[in-house]
């Protein structure tokens, strides 16, 4: 599989700095929630998770390595998820 290599971190700097990058530049940007007067809890619940997420894509280099690693010691279960991207 290729993906843009090095490693991935999430950036949550001026608002239009939100994203996944690597040390070439951007791989993803993330759209943040709109920000509503009255709405705050929401906001913020949905804040949490978009950097939630954002955190997840940025280790998803690491994590395709690993299940790599484990389908090649025999792990059906990583076999299966390597296959699902293909």
């Amino acid at each position: 599989m290729k993906h843009t290599k090095g490693e991935w971190k999430s950036t949550f700097g001026l608002r239009k700095n939100r994203g996944v990058r690597n040390e070439g530049g951007f791989i993803c940007f993330l759209i943040t929630p709109s920000r509503y007067t009255g709405q705050d809890e929401r906001y913020e619940k949905e804040m949490e998770e978009y950097k939630a997420n954002a955190k997840l894509i940025a280790k998803s280099p690491v994590m395709y390595d690993y299940i790599t690693k484990k389908a090649k010691e025999g792990c059906e279960d990583a076999k299966y998820i390597l296959a699902t991207l293909k």
